[in-house]
């Protein structure tokens, strides 16, 4: 209840400033006929479908006897425009932007409820269950990303927990064609296939494989059928992205230091071979080591993969954490020191995203309440700013030294996850409980010279 109520507090208050002008802009252009629903049946969009339109439908509604409470954003102090690369001109008022989350608000219950099931199912412990879930749910990142930045990354998270919960239970093609969903709506669920089908060989053999494989590619194939008869430039961008010319922001990455600093190096296809190496290692060391049979080593089957693109890929937006939670709440749960590095990582995701020069422009729908006081902190944090017009300075700034930090931060927090994550499953291989936590390791260690002490009697 703590976490529903905190949701909808902040959810019409605080909003991204560009992504839900662009849900607005982009359901009102397909309601009005000016973008057909056929253009939005492509990767990525499929996502629009669940969230954007429903919302845009009721607000259209609703605002007819409420109001809409929009601002232009012309009717402003020029101080609060965000101007490049943003350019919008509308701020969604409170009631779009509590209509546009209520899906994501939802799809974060939904997660709750799987990882509680998750856990009960296949440990039947439920104070394990309830700490796992609530590890999710109760999360200042995940409150944050779906109900306050209004991003919907929530979905396809939902549907990669939802393709181990399916592939454990050996519903194989229905595991397939849910980490197939989750690829339609972030492209980072590729990651996953590997380490689905080896749990859907593990698990059933060839007659599981087939059918994992079978529903992940048709479901893929039919999704991208509008894609592939147009242009395929979505897909190669993953690879191929190019370099933006002058220095840039790269997230909450290691990489931001570098791209911050030097210009004219082709980061991205570093950023590329740096994470098939890395994606190629893990996928060896999954394939070499026991079956995954218990739940805490299938989370960190689909979890290592995404820790891989987190630390390496050349862009990490802090929502981009919201996809590894999931899998790391199962595996917090059974441990102190995972749940320390659990916190890290999304404390430190947390704090980027609600630091970095947007955090103003977040509380643009409450500007015709508070615009002066928001103008007053633009104008107080100008100065340490990295891009105050647009474009990244040359010169060192606080702002710079910052934003290198934090994303060195969020790497090493990202390493020492994967290492804690691998002790972990080599200390079950070894004898100690697949809790793998430290008071297990003690109780065993108790056991041990008890058991030692009774020998000399």
């Amino acid at each position: 209840m703590i976490g529903l109520i905190a949701r909808l507090a902040i959810a019409p208050f605080f909003a991204h400033p560009f992504d839900v002008y662009a849900w607005y802009t982009t359901g009102q252009n397909a309601l009005n006929g000016s973008q057909p629903f056929s253009s939005f049946l492509v990767p990525y969009a499929y996502s629009f479908f669940l969230f954007v339109f429903p919302a845009t439908l009721a607000f259209n509604y609703l605002s007819v006897y409420t109001g809409s409470y929009t601002v232009p954003m012309s009717s402003l102090n020029p101080v609060l425009n965000p101007n490049v690369p943003m350019n919008i001109t509308v701020v969604p008022g409170p009631l779009f932007d509590l209509l546009v989350k209520l899906p994501l608000i939802a799809a974060d219950l939904i997660v709750a409820l799987l990882v509680y099931k998750l856990v009960m199912r296949h440990l039947s412990d439920e104070r394990l269950a309830v700490s796992a879930s609530a590890l999710w749910f109760l999360n200042p990142l995940t409150i944050w990303v779906s109900s306050g930045w209004g991003m919907f990354d929530t979905f396809p998270a939902l549907f990669t927990i939802l393709g181990l919960y399916l592939v454990l239970d050996k519903r194989f093609v229905y595991a397939g064609i849910s980490v197939a969903l989750a690829i339609a709506m972030k492209y980072y669920g590729i990651v996953i296939v590997f380490p689905l089908l080896l749990l859907a060989w593990q698990k059933g053999r060839s007659r599981g494989l087939a059918e994992c494989f079978g529903g992940t590619a048709v479901t893929t194939i039919v999704l991208s059928i509008p894609l592939l008869a147009g242009t395929a430039s979505p897909y190669t961008s993953l690879v191929s992205g190019s370099t933006p010319s002058g220095l840039y922001y790269s997230g909450l990455s290691f990489w931001t230091a570098i791209t911050l600093s030097f210009e004219g190096i082709n980061f991205s296809l570093i950023s590329d071979v740096l994470v098939a190496v890395l994606l190629t290692a893990a996928y060896v060391w999954m394939w070499r080591r026991s079956p995954a049979t218990a739940l805490s080593s299938a989370s960190v089957y689909f979890g290592l993969p995404i820790l891989v693109l987190l630390a390496a890929f050349r862009f990490v937006g802090e929502n981009y954490f919201v996809w590894i939670l999931p899998f790391a709440a199962i595996i917090a749960s059974r441990g102190i020191r995972y749940r320390w590095l659990f916190w890290a990582m999304s404390i430190v995701a947390l704090v980027s995203s609600m630091t970095d020069s947007l955090l103003p422009y977040y509380m643009l729908p409450m500007a015709t309440w508070i615009g002066g006081y928001l103008a007053s902190l633009l104008v107080s944090v100008a100065p340490y700013r990295v891009a105050p017009g647009g474009s990244v300075t040359h010169t060192l700034s606080l702002g710079k030294v910052f934003l290198a930090a934090i994303g060195f931060s969020a790497t090493a927090i990202l390493v020492l996850t994967a290492r804690e994550w691998l002790r972990g499953l080599r200390a079950n291989l070894s004898g100690v409980s697949d809790q793998g936590s430290l008071e297990t390791l003690v109780s065993f260690v108790n056991a041990k010279a008890r058991q030692f002490l009774n020998l000399r009697e």
